[in-house]
């Protein structure tokens, strides 16, 4: 969804503006993740619960759960 407001942006379709959301648990690996910041096969995922998700913004590691306001700029 994200893609397509950015598009949507860029394309003069959309004004400026946000989007507020709220994540099941999750950690979102940004482009400057190394695969030395988080052992992705370790079983600790896969018992926690907790999605791992590319991501093709910047940044590393990150965790995001239910109760934690996000927001988002489309700008």
């Amino acid at each position: 969804m994200q893609q397509e407001l950015i598009a949507e942006r860029l394309s003069g379709r959309r004004e400026d503006g946000f989007l507020l959301c709220e994540h099941f648990p999750v950690v979102t690996l940004g482009r400057q993740t190394s695969p030395v910041d988080i052992n992705q096969d370790s079983p600790f995922w896969a018992s926690s619960g907790i999605a791992i998700e590319r991501a093709d913004r910047g940044g590393g590691p990150t965790y995001h759960a239910p109760g934690q306001l996000v927001v988002y700029p489309v700008i």
